[in-house]
């Protein structure tokens, strides 16, 4: 039976306390009838889960002890060995020569004698009487790009290119290519008479100078071949009458719109060709060929004479950082025409003074 105010009391005893049962109400739930035994089984079991969890929460202790010992211990060693550290390392050596690299409060680093990196400037020195070298790119890699890029631009944006690049490219590793500048200023070649200054498929749009251009025209440099106006020249009738047919134009360049006054290479060449001369054969006339540069290797089909006489269409490799010659559909390559006027000038100035003779 059950009292009416949901407490459950004893229905009926069976012999054995342990069968014995109860009914209850909880809440306006359904009876529930449960016999003591189980009651029993259920407090024995949460008996056992509280001393399962004393005891989970006494090892717990344990180890967070033994944790904070080993941090203790690991305190310890690490303030031994910065001790150590400092006894071998004084804080006066840092970046001074013989001395470890260090950072200053500013985020300066400097390697002792050679190199310094601030906020806005790298500098490298080295001892007195010595000479400095910056490498860059991997030794043994030849025809590789290697591009050193200045930002000078107000821009943020760290994934854009440089605004302005220094590219070494197609070399062998042996000095190929050299370029100086003194403390003057001025700019030279590390080899004499070798270097160019752009080409044909890389031309500068023009040159501001303060003074002409010196040409080199020493005697001791020179072998005469030929003095025009001399008719035992034998080339100085051919030339002259070659002048006759050159002809001055007015022009503009395509895209352009100032008229320009000068003189066309394929004017001249056919000029030299019409008197039974070859304009490759004289220095004012001059054939350069177009060409790219790829940062890969190129395969050109190139139209090219063979040993029966006939042309033929020859698959041309050509390695990465290389001049690639631009061709047309036929493979034929392509050229670009141009004249040294100084000499073309020469020459018609000496023709027009043999006509006025």
């Amino acid at each position: 039976m059950s009292l009416g105010n949901g407490n459950p009391v004893f229905e009926t005893i069976g012999g054995d306390a342990s069968n014995a049962t109860a009914t209850y109400e909880s809440n306006g739930k359904a009876t529930k009838t449960v016999t003591l035994s189980a009651l029993a089984e259920a407090v024995d079991a949460a008996e056992a889960s509280v001393e399962q969890a004393v005891t989970a929460a006494q090892n717990s202790a344990t180890s967070a002890s033994e944790a904070a010992a080993s941090a203790d211990t690991a305190t310890k060693t690490a303030t031994d060995a910065s001790k150590t550290a400092n006894s071998a390392i004084p804080s006066s050596s840092l970046g001074q020569p013989s001395g470890p690299v260090a950072f200053d409060g500013s985020s300066n680093v400097t390697i002792p004698g050679y190199l310094t990196v601030q906020s806005s400037n790298v500098s490298i020195a080295t001892g007195s009487g010595s000479s400095a070298n910056v490498g860059i790119g991997p030794r043994g890699a030849s025809n590789q790009w290697q591009r050193m890029g200045f930002y000078s631009g107000s821009s943020t944006d760290t994934s854009a290119w440089f605004d302005v690049s220094v590219t070494a490219m197609g070399g062998t590793g042996q000095s190929d290519g050299i370029l100086t500048i003194d403390a003057s200023g001025g700019v030279n070649p590390g080899t004499d008479n070798t270097t160019t200054l752009g080409t044909a498929s890389a031309r500068f749009a023009g040159i501001n100078l303060g003074s002409s251009p010196s040409v080199t025209s020493d005697a001791t440099m020179k072998e005469v071949v030929g003095v025009l106006g001399d008719d035992s020249y034998a080339d100085n009738a051919k030339l002259f009458a070659a002048c006759a047919a050159i002809k001055a134009k007015v022009y503009r360049y395509k895209g352009g719109t100032r008229s320009h006054i000068g003189y066309f290479a394929q004017d001249v060449e056919a000029a030299f060709q019409a008197q039974g001369l070859d304009a490759a054969d004289f220095g004012l006339w001059c054939k350069s060929a177009l060409t790219t540069l790829s940062t890969t290797d190129a395969t050109v089909g190139i139209n090219t004479l063979q040993s029966d006489g006939t042309m033929k269409v020859v698959d041309t490799v050509f390695k990465a950082g290389t001049p690639v010659p631009s061709v047309d559909a036929d493979g034929n390559p392509q050229y670009l025409q141009s004249l040294r006027y100084d000499e073309l000038n020469a020459l018609m100035t000496a023709y027009a003074i043999h006509g006025l003779k």
